[in-house]
């Protein structure tokens, strides 16, 4: 571990925008106890660039400390960008849209170091479950959540992202869900609604389709439960219900 002065690092593009309030709850807590994680850096010719830490560099520089701790490490690009994306999934507060955008990048470097980038449909199932128990390990996040926020962020376009940014929309996965399940010329005219109505994404949703999304989803459970349950045989049915009566839903 070396110290170095907070104003030499060089802090280049970040996946995730700075958050003011959790700079102030960080210096708050570096001041009382002290910096508990340097950040990490590596060098670029005559630059030492941030790799993971910038909330924590912000906070030193905010108390005016000379130095700070820093931790050199040596990786490519790649292998920088997933170090980033990981320390935040795990650490920061993430709003449900930017956990998804997260997610995305993650999934286009594991294609990339496992495919080279490329297309392989004959792999894609196992694939898939590759990234997913990768992700899950690295991160803490169960399989379903990660499978979830990359579909949010596969079906939902940059331009409706950007719009999304700053509603309440941003953090909330049932309207996110709502929206990612229209075609393109659907999401804008329901961000067209919210943004003049002050509606709900899910109340934009079933006024332009006629469907409740949230309804039409627990309709597709539902169905998904009874498909289930009719291939049962007669003694797993009986063990279902006796479960069910021992957990008092009968």
């Amino acid at each position: 571990m070396d110290e170095m002065f907070p104003d030499h690092i060089v802090v280049r593009d970040r996946i995730r925008p700075l958050d003011v309030s959790n700079v102030d709850v960080l210096a708050a807590s570096i001041k009382e106890i002290g910096l508990q994680n340097p950040v990490h850096v590596f060098v670029d010719g005559d630059d030492t660039v941030l790799v993971a830490g910038r909330h924590r560099l912000a906070a030193v520089q905010q108390l005016g400390h000379e130095w700070i701790d820093v931790i050199y490490v040596d990786l490519d690009d790649l292998n920088r960008q997933l170090w980033e994306i990981d320390e935040n999934l795990m650490r920061a507060e993430l709003t449900e849209l930017q956990r998804a955008g997260h997610l995305k990048r993650r999934k286009e470097i594991f294609d990339l170091k496992n495919l080279g980038g490329r297309n392989a449909p004959t792999k894609k199932p196992q694939h898939q479950k590759a990234f997913a128990s990768e992700t899950a390990t690295a991160t803490g996040m169960g399989k379903r959540r990660i499978n979830e926020s990359i579909a949010r962020a596969e079906k939902i376009p940059e331009d409706i992202q950007e719009r999304i940014l700053g509603t309440d929309i941003e953090d909330s996965g049932v309207e996110l869900d709502a929206i990612a399940k229209l075609d393109h010329d659907e999401q804008i005219q329901v961000m067209d609604r919210v943004e003049m109505s002050g509606e709900s994404a899910r109340e934009a949703v079933e006024f332009i389709t006629g469907v409740d999304p949230v309804e039409a989803a627990s309709e597709k459970r539902r169905a998904a439960a009874w498909k289930a349950f009719v291939k049962l045989t007669e003694s797993d049915r009986a063990l279902f219900f006796a479960k069910l009566k021992e957990a008092g839903w009968l």
